[in-house]
């Protein structure tokens, strides 16, 4: 047979299809957010027919045709009748027997549902009833979501264009898709070639719509980590006595003897545990390529035909829409010895004016409209010590962000006019969420600079200095201090003092300068915490010393 007659026979099969699918009927719009709305008269077979032979002008057009539908078997109407008795819906009509063409989902997508018959015994569908393929996902209009989509990205009110789509589907979805391939595997239809999936169906049509209203599609990776992506999730609900059908795989699954099942009074509650024990890895382990004998024989009934009919309820399609954190990066000042790194509260009661944390995140979620933020530092000091020098790295993550457009300059004067000179934020640019494992995995890399005041029970001579002068890179070991006992295990952390600097104020103060490996306690080292610290700066001069001041003058790699 010619190639000509091939293609005249695919546009009489898609008809037949059309018409297969009008004749099973489909229900009510299945999306959640939308409601009955006015939709646009139906297309005829005969406009359909007219279309597709339209579009096959040449002889190579034809084959390209027919490549990109390896999955249609025109000569055979078994599929199209099956789809009929179970009453699929007109998308499911397609994706079923291989139409990947956008083009024949957007056509029909704005047809009205019709209401015909069961299994072709002319039995009315109720409209509580929806395709048992898709869960009534696709049957709804497509103006109607865009109209929703539209609507709530403009609640939202996000700044960008950028946009990531993820759908999700019940695990119902997964079963039922299982027991469909079983079925066209035992009516000799090729699985990944043909059936298209439902979730790549509503990707495709979501996908159109998201571009439509101006947003510019792609994945996360795609993006640089630190643009800030909209992530609009879409995730399929059933909640109707179908679920019930999923009992048949916990059977499948081993189960620990020590758990006990909790017995839930209401039919709901019970659907609700039934879904979320039975996953969609568990419906594949059980399901997936065996054929249609073995399949029946795990879910039960007479026939695969009459496990995928129509169900009672619909589906629903609930949207999420937020944005990837957007991430900032910098250093900060800290001038006041009255202000805590993070939130001190004890009891109830605050400890300080303010803090690092909130000086820095506040202003921040102010300018780029952030709903939270998180706030990391390469480590920390205490409220009374003071961050100089270059100042301490620190991320912000700025979750759900309506702005993007700030400026890092932008960035840094809002947060030094608030922080009135107490805290001040420098060298502010944008980066990515990696950042913020690597502020803490680096930490240990980095060697601090301190300066403190210090005052000592017996008189110091020049000797005492240089003695004390003389160490270098010297191996100290420091048990848990005292002081953060309470909220830190109890051990011993062998740390290093690279140098050390001592400038006499008179015979009992003196000014020291160290440098010592990150995660020292200064405090400790100074005083000796009743010899928890060995070698100390005690122990070292062979008197009683306590520190009256603590200044971090520099945070720098090793």
């Amino acid at each position: 047979m010619d190639s000509g007659s091939n293609g005249h026979r695919d546009s009489r099969f898609l008809a037949a299809s059309l018409a297969a699918a009008d004749a099973a009927g489909v229900a009510a719009v299945s999306v959640a957010m939308s409601q009955s709305s006015n939709v646009t008269a139906p297309v005829t077979i005969q406009q359909i027919t007219t279309e597709e032979s339209g579009d096959m002008q040449t002889q190579q057009q034809k084959q390209q045709q027919q490549q990109r539908q390896p999955g249609i078997a025109s000569d055979d109407s078994e599929v199209a009748t099956f789809l009929k008795q179970i009453g699929a819906c007109r998308f499911c009509t397609l994706r079923v027997q291989g139409f990947t063409d956008m083009n024949h989902y957007f056509r029909h997508n704005f047809e009205s549902a019709s209401v015909a018959s069961v299994e072709g015994q002319g039995r009315p569908v109720s409209a509580d009833t929806a395709c048992g393929l898709c869960l009534g996902l696709l049957e709804g209009s497509a103006e109607q979501l865009r109209s929703k989509l539209a609507a709530r990205l403009q609640q939202e009110n996000y700044e960008g264009q950028l946009c990531t789509l993820n759908v999700s589907l019940p695990v119902l979805c997964t079963f039922r898709q299982q027991l469909l391939l079983a079925r066209l595997r035992c009516m000799g239809q090729p699985q990944e070639d043909a059936c298209a999936d439902t979730k790549d169906i509503l990707r495709w049509l979501l996908s159109d719509i998201l571009t439509s209203l101006g947003m510019s599609m792609g994945s996360v990776a795609e993006y640089p980590q630190e643009a800030g992506v909209i992530c609009v999730n879409i995730s399929g609900e059933y909640k109707g006595s179908a679920v019930e059908e999923l009992a048949c795989l916990e059977s499948q699954q081993p189960r620990g003897g020590g758990r006990k099942r909790r017995k839930l009074e209401a039919k709901q509650q019970q659907q609700q545990q039934q879904q979320q024990s039975v996953s969609a890895a568990m419906v594949l382990s059980s399901l997936a390529n065996r054929d249609a004998a073995a399949c029946l024989e795990i879910v039960g009934g007479n026939s695969l035909n009459e496990r995928l009919g129509r169900i009672q309820g619909q589906a629903m399609l609930v949207v999420d829409i937020g944005r990837e954190g957007l991430y900032l990066s910098g250093r900060y000042v800290k001038l006041s010895r009255r202000i805590p790194q993070s939130p001190w509260i004890i009891d109830g009661e605050r400890k300080g004016e303010s803090s690092v944390e909130e000086l820095v995140t506040g202003p921040l979620a102010k300018l780029f409209g952030a709903k939270e933020t998180r706030f990391h530092a390469e480590g920390r000091e205490d409220i009374d010590v003071r961050m100089l020098g270059s100042g301490r790295p620190f991320v912000v993550e700025l979750r759900n962000a309506k702005k993007t457009s700030p400026s890092c300059s932008e960035a840094e004067a809002a947060v030094n006019v608030h922080g009135r000179g107490a805290v001040s934020i420098r060298c502010v640019e944008l980066c990515a969420p990696s950042a913020m494992a690597a502020l803490q995995r680096d930490a240990e890399n980095h060697t601090k600079t301190y300066i403190c005041v210090c005052w000592s029970a017996k008189a110091l001579t020049s000797a005492d200095v240089a003695s004390l002068c003389s160490h270098h890179d010297l191996e100290v070991q420091q048990k848990t201090p005292l002081r953060v006992l309470h909220r830190r295990a109890p051990a011993v952390r062998p740390k290093t003092v690279h140098w050390m600097e001592l400038e006499l104020v008179n015979s009992h103060f003196f000014k020291l300068r160290l440098s010592t490996q990150a995660g020292m306690y200064i405090k400790e080292f100074v005083h000796g915490d009743l010899g928890r610290t060995r070698p100390s700066v005690r122990s070292l001069l062979g008197a009683r010393v306590e520190i009256l001041q603590l200044d971090v003058q520099g945070v720098e790699e090793a």
